[in-house]
């Protein structure tokens, strides 16, 4: 191959140095120290090289980065080699460009949406989950703790809590004697509402609404064994930690398309938190009956609290227009098969536990 001669940036100094190249094929540039050396001392792949601006003397002048460093070429005297292999740099630099200008636009639009949509459906149907449960791993209980204490106080406002019920629910709590690593704190909420809710941390609220439809202390302490159970194993963070985890890597996806995929985006965090709060209810409804099993209570009261809120009513529409506690709690009539199922299949289904009558006590006491 035949070497002309160019001006060498080493993109350290200032200082140009005359060297000789020749072009190796159609994908490597060799740079020589002289016009008889037979070791080039650097060798350029055309896939870094750029080709710049020629300057007022006309010369060609090629730049290439190499570890950090843009190194430059001003070439006076071209010969043909030298002409065509630039000619193929700009060739490759403007193929994909050729590629998308020769097709539709609606086209190429339409295939970026169904790129992104297909890496959201992977993350979110193989990612997300582990994501978030890593993002848990690394936060303490004490901030968790914090955490709570905050959406507590945020909350506080809008809640209707009675001291004094809240004293008496605590109690009746304190007596069952689940196990917890968390200190659990419980509070009255005296609306009408049917539900009760689990905060991070240990904060569990229960509405009057809810306590009124037990018509046993064994169906109450059902209900804290199952929000007690999405309490010890930190639901509320998973989630949190999830949608974090999401949001995050959902931006770096879309860059500056996060307004045209916001539709996609939020509807996969929706469907996400659907199946995966379903996975926790029936987590936290097993757990929830291993500790009635571990406190000699009668596991079926899970079975009856969750019968008398469904046969409330019968109508859908009534359902869930009266029933409050489906818009945290995903119940559903498969949901109350395996509860049965878990009951009948161990046998506890004849397990009636020991009456606690200080726990019936209390109980009476806030139904008054």
């Amino acid at each position: 191959m035949s070497k002309i001669k160019a001006t060498y940036f080493d993109g350290i100094s200032s200082k140009p140095k005359a060297i000789w190249i020749s072009v190796y094929s159609v994908s490597l540039l060799r740079l020589y120290d002289s016009e008889d050396a037979l070791q080039a001392f650097e060798e350029w792949d055309s896939l870094r090289i750029k080709k710049d601006s020629f300057n007022s003397s006309n010369a060609l002048q090629l730049s290439y980065v190499d570890n950090e460093l843009r190194k430059s070429l001003e070439i006076a005297e071209a010969n043909e080699q030298i002409n065509t292999f630039v000619k193929t740099l700009h060739t490759h630099e403007t193929r994909i460009f050729d590629f998308v200008l020769k097709r539709s636009a609606f086209k190429v639009i339409i295939s970026g949406i169904l790129t992104l949509s297909l890496l959201i459906f992977v993350y979110v149907k193989w990612v997300s989950l582990a994501v978030g449960n890593a993002i848990v791993s690394i936060i303490p209980p004490s901030v968790e703790e914090t955490i709570g204490t905050a959406a507590f106080n945020q909350m506080n406002p809008i809640l209707n809590i009675d001291s004094s019920k809240s004293e008496l629910l605590q109690a009746f709590y304190d007596e069952l004697n689940f196990e917890s690593d968390y200190e659990i704190s419980v509070f009255y909420d005296t609306s009408n509402t049917v539900n009760a809710f689990a905060l991070p941390g240990g904060k569990i609220v229960v509405f009057d609404g809810l306590i009124q439809k037990t018509e046993s202390w064994e169906e109450l302490a059902a209900l804290f064994g199952h929000e007690l159970s999405h309490v010890n194993e930190r639901h509320s963070m998973r989630l949190m930690s999830r949608e974090l985890g999401n949001y995050a890597v959902f931006s770096a996806l879309t860059g500056d398309m996060a307004g045209i995929s916001s539709v996609l985006v939020e509807s996969a965090l929706s469907l996400n938190e659907l199946v995966y709060s379903r996975t926790y209810e029936k987590q936290a409804d097993r757990e929830g009956l291993q500790l009635l099993v571990e406190n000699n209570i009668e596991p079926a009261a899970m079975i009856r609290l969750f019968e008398r809120i469904f046969d409330e009513n019968k109508k859908v529409e009534d359902f869930m227009k009266d029933l409050e506690i489906l818009s945290t709690h995903p119940l559903t009539d498969k949901r109350m098969d395996y509860i049965k199922e878990w009951i009948i299949n161990t046998g506890l289904i004849e397990d009636h536990g020991e009456d606690n009558e200080k726990a019936r006590a209390l109980w009476l006491k806030m139904k008054e």
